[in-house]
């Protein structure tokens, strides 16, 4: 799926699946757990660097402007970030787990 396309039901329930799994991996990233090589977790440390920082940019820019859409509409903007900050949740959470295996690795 691209920026733009809109999601088939399918991928939509996938999606909201894994937002509220937290122990959703993204792919390839169980092999690299499994593996001891230190360029591994740096480079899962980084992409979870970089997914965390996004998420936290969408939840700052949602909670600055959610006053904005009108009452009726609040709903909507408050399960945006309840998924949100679930979301953010679990990639802090492995973003941690990787700051820690680079941590292990540079000792081994």
């Amino acid at each position: 799926m691209r920026v733009g396309d809109h999601p088939t039901d399918r991928e939509a329930k996938e999606a909201a699946k894994e937002i509220t799994d937290a122990d959703t991996l993204l792919p390839g990233e169980l092999h690299a757990a499994d593996s001891d090589y230190l360029e591994d977790a740096r480079t899962w440390h980084e992409v979870y660097e970089e997914l965390f920082l996004f998420k936290q940019q969408v939840l700052a820019t949602l909670l600055k402007q959610r006053e904005t859409v009108q009452e009726l509409g609040q709903h909507e903007v408050q399960n945006d970030e309840i998924l949100l900050t679930r979301e953010a949740d679990r990639l802090a959470r492995r973003l941690e787990f990787w700051q820690g295996e680079v941590g292990r690795r540079s000792r081994a």
